[in-house]
């Protein structure tokens, strides 16, 4: 297929630019590159006669140099929030980007993003927009509210562990408000966009009392509300684009002007340019997120081809609006939202140019032309979507392209009539009226996700293994078919079709293999536990879940994409210690994110409500529960993990969680890792009587956290660990681990690895006879 030079154009910054942004190669000496490129370019004068020549070549070099260039100076470039330290004292001001509503403020406003901040730290000075937290009982206030507060800064682990690309700095961390909150009410001559958006975000609110989380979420792209049960239905059924600002919704914004336009009579000439210019005011009161911005770009390229009646083509137009957003933000590459709405945009066009006229020919005429087309769409854009979603996501839905069908319209008459209902809001009847008409809407595509998220194979798990098998695949295809001259069509698409199954086949093996063995990872939820291990034969388990608080969900944010990273769909087990919000808090994310055949905890007659939530959605999901005892063994592919507490005599009587916690011992072959959970020291004595020198085990996960009322001098004596893992939450409240303990540790000579120091802290087993597990990096 042949590609406009524009196509090509971006191919090429795109080859220059990524490379730089994960090497940081030195910038100067690129620039210096690019610049005489083009001088010698400048210099070179094109063949009137056409074809390759120098010039051409040159031009090529000079946009590869220009990404590159780009690129390694974004990567190099230095962001004062990546530089704050993890629980740095801060003085802070800046104007809300988003409102505290009267409901929000007894149980704690969202993470809000807070526009034109200023971060004083002694002599330091940082200008940039965060997420802040306020505190409890935080008064109303609308966007566009000047906050001062002080606080302390929480550092993202992210920047700790590292990784091969630049982050951006709102994601290094966010403001939590500790002291002294001051706010003042918005004034439109200082910040007039977020004014505004904060009039909009109040009329929303009270006109949509009950969907105001999705509405906010279609209007104005803020997700802080959004219920995550609402969030989880989606991403299952394939329909999470619908809940962010895309293409969709600026081109529904577009139309509905031009429409509008039109029934006013107003000259065409005087509907584009006010198309144009209110697309543009919508785009910067929301923030113009990098997805959006593609679209507005866009719509304003191919309304301007039609006012200077110039021919259009959607993919140049594609194409230069990449170029043009990728010069403003070479780090706009990395975002996940831009290369959906990229890869679906360019997806879509693809699809028609392929089967485009075949599927005309055969469906004109007919009464499901409409429905062919919109097939083709949606099939075309996930096709196009599918790999970035399974490499970020770990997972692909494939009922997407179903569940699309209605959703989409479904989406656009309830996003027209929140526009409309938002307009008449001065008038409160034809408001409500409006209003209705949008709710029901809303409700039909809620109604359209859950049956989509429940139908069968309605999603799939996919391992990083199979994600580049199916890459290597359609490589080895490709290749094959430009190599292979000789034969037809379709002897040269059987050869393809066996060198790509063959490559899908092949490599997993070979991963596989390389990977063989009992895999532990220590998952970094912060102040709280969840331990995953992977059997031999690529089964999971998951000893606790991580906490939950008004903060973060540990199961939402940590432990679910965990698994999904690692293509994981079902649990073999959820062991869950005892019933305490640091250790059961995420487990109800869990469950309802992965598929989990039995549910192993004591039992605890407690009536907390999380643990009451968590029984309902065993209940719900289906899952086996089995009660954690002394003498409760669980073998699975050459592992066996034996229950040593708590005993049935404990459980007759009150007694405190941590005194029933579950504690449990992991074998293969000549390796055994203890859990104790959170018992305590008298917990550890009755283990020491009970069962002496079988306590024996190579790592030890340090109970409660390395309180000191835990891991006491004679239970290392018994279990002589090699290793001793802590989990524990940086600048935790409780002091943990406590430096009794620490020194313990010290005076014993044993290894000690900490997640607030390390981040996930991962072990492999390669084989049965080995009983010193290897750190894997993360």
């Amino acid at each position: 297929m042949f590609l406009p030079p524009l196509v090509v154009v971006v191919l090429v910054f795109l080859a220059g630019l990524l490379p730089a942004l994960r090497f940081a190669p030195p910038a100067l000496p690129l620039w210096l590159s690019t610049a005489a490129i083009l001088l010698a370019c400048w210099r070179q004068t094109p063949r009137p006669s056409g074809g390759k020549d120098l010039h051409e070549l040159l031009l090529v070099a000079a946009f590869a140099g220009a990404g590159a260039s780009l690129g390694a100076l974004r990567a190099a470039s230095s962001d004062c929030r990546l530089s704050l330290p993890d629980q740095a004292k801060v003085e802070v001001e800046g104007v809300l980007g988003a409102g505290i509503f009267p409901g929000e403020a007894a149980d704690g406003p969202p993470l809000l993003p807070l526009e034109h901040a200023v971060i004083r730290r002694g002599e330091q000075r940082c200008r940039a927009p965060v997420r802040t937290l306020l505190p409890w009982g935080a008064p109303a206030a609308l966007a566009g509210s000047r906050v001062v507060f002080e606080g302390t800064w929480v550092r993202s682990r992210r920047l700790d562990n590292g990784g091969p690309w630049p982050v951006d700095g709102f994601r290094a961390g966010y403001l939590r408000s500790v002291d002294s909150l001051r706010i003042e009410p918005p004034a439109f001559s200082r910040h007039p966009l977020l004014t505004l958006r904060g009039r909009t975000e109040a009329h929303l609110h009270d006109i949509f009392p009950r969907h105001f989380g999705m509405v906010e979420a279609l209007l104005l792209g803020r997700r802080e509300r959004l219920d995550p049960e609402v969030r989880n239905r989606f991403a299952r059924a394939g329909l999470s684009h619908l809940l962010a600002i895309s293409g969709s919704h600026v081109a529904v914004f577009a139309a509905v002007l031009l429409v509008l336009g039109s029934a006013l009579r107003m000259p065409r000439r005087r509907i584009t340019w006010s198309t144009i210019g209110l697309t543009s005011v919508y785009l910067a009161v929301i923030g113009a997120p990098a997805s959006a911005a593609r679209a507005g770009v866009m719509v304003t390229l191919a309304l301007l081809s039609v006012l200077l009646q110039r021919p259009a083509a959607v993919l140049p137009i594609a194409a230069g609006t990449t170029l043009l957003l990728l010069a403003i933000d070479p780090l706009a590459v990395l975002d996940v939202g831009l290369q959906l709405s990229f890869a679906g945009v360019f997806g879509i066009i693809a699809g028609q140019r392929i089967f485009g006229r075949r599927v005309a020919r055969m469906t004109r005429g007919t009464p499901w032309k409409w429905i062919a087309d919109t097939t083709l769409v949606s099939v075309a854009a996930f096709l196009a979507t599918a790999p970035i979603t399974a490499y970020h996501f770990g997972t692909v839905a494939p009922i997407a392209i179903l569940s699309n069908l209605p959703a989409i319209p479904l989406t656009s008459l309830a996003l027209i009539g929140v526009l409309a209902a938002a307009v008449a809001a001065p008038v409160r009847p034809l408001a409500d009226l409006l209003a209705s008409g949008a709710g029901l809407s809303l409700d039909l595509l809620d109604r359209v996700a859950t049956v989509a998220a429940n139908a069968p194979y309605a999603n799939a798990t996919v391992d990083r293994a199979d994600l580049f098998a199916w890459g290597l695949a359609t490589v080895a295809a490709g290749t094959t078919l430009v190599l292979v001259r000789r034969g037809s069509g379709l002897v040269r698409a059987t050869v393809a079709t066996g060198v790509a199954a063959t490559a899908i086949i092949v490599w997993p093996i070979a991963v596989n293999a390389s990977s063989r063995g009992l895999e532990i990872h220590f998952i970094d939820v912060g102040q709280g536990d969840a331990i995953a291990v992977r059997t031999p034969r690529g089964r999971w388990l998951l000893v606790d879940a991580g906490p939950r608080g008004r903060e973060y969900d540990a199961g939402e944010r940590r432990v679910v994409p965990f698994f999904r990273a690692r293509g994981v769909g079902r649990l073999s087990a959820l062991i869950l210690t005892h019933p305490d919000l640091d250790h059961i808090g995420g487990a109800p994310a869990v469950l309802r994110a992965l598929e989990v055949e039995r549910i192993i905890e004591p039992g605890l007659a407690v009536g907390k409500e999380l643990y009451l939530e968590l029984l309902q959605e065993v209940q719900s999901e289906g899952a086996e529960w089995l009660a954690a005892r002394d003498g409760r063994v669980l073998r699975l592919d050459g592992i066996e993990l034996r229950f040593l507490w708590p005993d049935r005599v404990l459980l007759a009587g009150e007694v405190e969680t941590n005194e029933a916690s579950a504690v449990a011992l992991l074998r293969y072959g000549e390796f055994s890792l203890l859990l104790p959970g959170d018992a305590s020291s008298d917990v550890e004595r009755e283990l020491i009587r009970r069962y002496g020198a079988h306590l024996d085990a190579d790592v030890l996960k340090a109970g409660h956290h390395g309180s000191a009322t835990s891991t006491s001098a004679s239970f290392l004596q018994a279990v002589d660990p090699e290793l001793v893992v802590i989990s524990v939450g940086r600048g935790n409240r409780y002091g943990h681990p406590a430096p009794a303990v620490l020194a313990r540790l010290r005076s014993t000579g044993v290894d000690v690895a900490r997640t607030d120091e390390e981040g996930t802290i991962s072990l492999r087993v390669r084989d049965e006879n080995q009983d010193r597990p290897e750190r894997i990096g993360e």
